[in-house]
């Protein structure tokens, strides 16, 4: 009978098999336990199953320290020591900036950099305000990570961040670089490309099956 093997990454802390990786997996896992709490409860499951995935999709609070600085800003998502066979639980370092465009290292968080799977949270957003300094530092927090260059969309802990603004109640601050990133889908999804100061558009194969143009600048 063939031995089935689990095959992990090599974590740069020095963990080995499956406890990497340990702040995104964990942020992962309490967004998972936010959704399975919606379908229980949208399913009229018990009370007790509501309350049980509720509750563990708060576990992001978990590896949040609030001691660790980065960039001038206070407060990360870190693995905890227990994983790394230390049963006090206390905090494991690592870099924020890590496995980021910037600095593209692997550490505690996979698919993102701290900075960015720590906005990762849609289990409470109100909590992780709190945790962050309260609105007008999520603002500089969010300011500054699009500025920094740590924004990957490549994957799916950053697709969520050009709209959190909202949750600071600045939703005119959403990072859309004054609109353009929402028009060049919409010419994509349209399958035109419009060359910069030209007439000029671009034509490849669209993902809708038919669309009317006008302009009423020109009445055309």
């Amino acid at each position: 009978m063939e031995t089935l093997r689990l095959h992990t990454h090599e974590d740069p802390s020095g963990a080995v098999g499956l406890p990497t990786r340990e702040a995104s997996r964990t942020l992962e896992y309490a967004l998972s336990d936010l959704a399975v709490r919606q379908a229980v409860k949208a399913l009229n499951k018990s009370f007790h199953d509501v309350t049980l995935y509720g509750n563990r999709s708060m576990g992001f609070v978990n590896v949040w320290d609030p001691n660790v600085t980065s960039d001038g800003f206070t407060g990360f998502s870190q693995r905890r020591s227990f994983y790394l066979n230390i049963q006090n639980g206390t905090f494991a370092f690592s870099p924020p900036d890590a496995c980021s465009p910037v600095d593209p290292t692997p550490h505690s968080c996979a698919r993102g950099t701290d900075n960015n799977v720590g906005f990762y949270e849609f289990s409470s957003l109100p909590t992780l305000l709190k945790l962050m300094g309260g609105n007008d530092t999520f603002i500089s927090r969010l300011d500054h990570y699009f500025e920094k260059g740590y924004f990957y969309a490549g994957n799916e802990p950053g697709f969520e961040a050009p709209w959190l603004y909202h949750y600071a109640n600045r939703p005119d601050l959403r990072n859309d670089d004054s609109g353009a990133m929402a028009v060049l889908l919409v010419f994509h999804l349209l399958g035109l490309y419009p060359v910069p100061a030209s007439k000029q558009l671009l034509i490849g194969p669209p993902f809708v099956c038919g669309y009317k143009l006008s302009n009423n600048l020109f009445d055309s």
